[in-house]
């Protein structure tokens, strides 16, 4: 499913890095998942992890999260199962601020290739995927941490979990 609205605390920044704190870093966040029109599912939640490393070349890191999302199924009211490990490249767009009295935050682009697992109606299959993101970083005034608040595109090769439909949109 799309993985959006997915806000969490995380340590030593994320995006690329709070200002001043060019080390790896870690997030943990929880997600609302909204997804497609094709599948018979309600929307549904889940969490991402995240480790991310920037790389030597500004504004960009690598990062690799995994995802586990569930859905209700609107056919009988059970749950579907989404998991995953995505690696990531992120480009931020560098820090911005109104003065003093607010927040800094930093605007982030990703782009990522993955494999996930759906899990529709008991049963399992691997399916190559894209994600694609925007977000922002909000900088905390303590230590490097800070609030990521991000929305992704997830597409995957899938022509196992919809009959009749080879690549899915969520």
């Amino acid at each position: 499913g799309v993985l959006a609205a997915a806000f969490a605390f995380s340590g030593h920044a994320t995006a690329v890095n709070t200002d001043d704190h060019d080390m790896p870093y870690f997030g943990a966040l929880g997600a609302a998942v909204f997804t497609d029109n094709v599948r018979a599912e309600d929307d549904g939640a889940g969490y991402q992890l995240i480790f991310g490393v920037p790389l030597s070349t500004p504004h960009y890191a690598v990062e690799m999260m995994f995802f586990d999302n569930n859905m209700k199924r609107t056919l009988d009211g059970a749950n579907d199962y989404q998991s995953g490990l995505v690696i990531d490249v992120v480009r931020d767009f560098g820090s911005y601020g109104w003065g003093e009295s607010l927040p800094v935050f930093k605007p982030f682009a990703l782009v990522g290739l993955g494999a996930l697992q759906d899990d529709v109606m008991a049963d399992k299959h691997l399916h190559f995927g894209l994600d694609l993101g925007v977000g922002s970083l909000i900088e905390l005034p303590w230590w490097g941490w800070a609030v990521r608040a991000e929305a992704r595109l997830l597409s995957q090769s899938n022509d196992e979990s919809v009959a009749g439909e080879d690549f899915l949109q969520d």
